[in-house]
């Protein structure tokens, strides 16, 4: 049997996740598996939907024996997959409370990402000079699926669309 290996490259980073799908929080699995400490952020109106449908009608492919179970959201194999190895909050950016903490989580993270539609943490008020206010040194990772700038910028997609564009 193989020793995980001593020196950890990411052992002493923070990440705060609020990315989902995949590409985020397969990028934040992998910093997870170089020792990093990840928390996944993500809201109860608008959660990671790889946690799965909670209408067994809806799919049940992803979950173990095919049984969604009492709590489904906290048994897709595609969500745990990601996942493992990470801290989980919940929070609500439209509220004062939420702000707060979410404030105080980035004051402590060395790195923020984020794959949401461009402009999404904008138009809540977060834009990276403001969220540098709460930690200067900040790394934040702003991946939309159509980047940040150039005339699709707006454009919401995932990766079997993106796939399809680049021809693969």
């Amino acid at each position: 049997m193989r020793k995980p290996p001593e020196k950890m490259p990411l052992k002493n980073y923070r990440v705060l996740d609020l990315s989902r799908i995949w590409a985020g929080p397969y990028c934040t699995k992998l910093f997870a598996d170089m020792g990093a400490e990840i928390i996944k952020m993500e809201s109860l109106s608008v959660y990671d939907s790889h946690r799965g449908p909670v209408s067994p009608a809806r799919g049940i492919a992803a979950y173990p024996d095919g049984e969604p179970g009492e709590e489904p959201w906290n048994r897709n194999g595609w969500f745990n997959c990601l996942h493992m190895s990470k801290y989980g909050i919940t929070l609500e950016l439209t509220e004062d409370k939420g702000r707060k903490v979410f404030e105080r989580l980035v004051s402590i993270s060395d790195v923020l990402i984020e794959n949401f539609r461009q402009g999404s943490l904008e138009r809540l008020g977060y834009t990276y000079e403001e969220l540098r206010k709460h930690r200067p040194d900040l790394i934040y990772v702003s991946m939309p699926a159509f980047g940040n700038t150039g005339p699709w910028k707006g454009y919401l997609g995932y990766g079997i669309g993106q796939e399809q564009l680049s021809g693969m």
